[in-house]
């Protein structure tokens, strides 16, 4: 049964131009539901209300390529590591068409908690841009607004302050010294940093290559 302070993670799966890119992002559980089912639902539910990740037409995809296209929100849990991984289906997609950045050029954002040093801060890379998001290696302001939105509404939904949600978004510090944590240790997210360089990652989702040109 899950039970609050469980960790849960929310892979959200995607693919630009056929590449897989995924965003992961950790939990701590507030309020969970009756079953592990039902706890996974909530929790997909709550980021499709902030994001629309699942439904389509939200913050998630405004302003992203149409070659941008989410498969599946999965939740994954993490602690007791006792349950499976609960998957639902996206109807998510891209809303601007046209010439598309490649795949793994990346807007990347800093997650920060009040922990000093790399064991309280992490990052996630948003991709799938149009290519005019750009100018000279440095995305424009409509991306980084975009981006601003989604971290907006990952705080509002998820952050320390927000009342009433099910789960609180945050940093998993898994190792010290070279010795694993377990379980991990949660550091809440309480500000964020958007990068405007144009990130280049030679490699993405599953340790699998992406090429640096757009397929043709």
């Amino acid at each position: 049964m899950p039970s609050p302070g469980d960790l849960l993670m929310a892979r959200i799966s995607a693919v630009v131009d056929g590449q897989p890119i995924i965003n992961v992002y950790s939990f701590d559980l507030i309020t969970p539901g009756a079953t592990w089912s039902e706890t996974a639902q909530n929790l997909i539910d709550a980021l499709d209300a902030a994001l629309g990740v699942v439904t389509g037409g939200g913050i998630w995809t405004a302003g992203r390529s149409d070659g941008y296209v989410v498969n599946a929100v999965e939740v994954v849990d993490v602690s007791p590591g006792t349950a499976p991984m609960f998957s639902a289906p996206s109807a998510a997609v891209g809303d601007v068409s046209g010439t598309r950045m490649p795949p793994n050029d990346s807007l990347c954002v800093t997650l920060r908690s009040d922990f000093k040093g790399t064991s309280g801060r992490g990052r996630t890379y948003l991709n799938g841009w149009a290519s005019e998001n750009q100018d000279s290696g440095f995305w424009d302001g409509s991306a980084q607004d975009a981006a601003s939105a989604i971290m907006s509404a990952m705080t509002e939904g998820f952050g320390e302050g927000a009342g009433g949600a099910m789960a609180r978004w945050c940093v998993l510090h898994r190792v010290h010294l070279g010795t694993k944590i377990i379980p991990p240790e949660v550091k809440p997210i309480m500000s964020t940093t958007i990068h405007n360089e144009v990130r280049s990652l030679g490699r993405r989702a599953m340790g699998r290559r992406i090429p640096r040109h757009v397929a043709p």
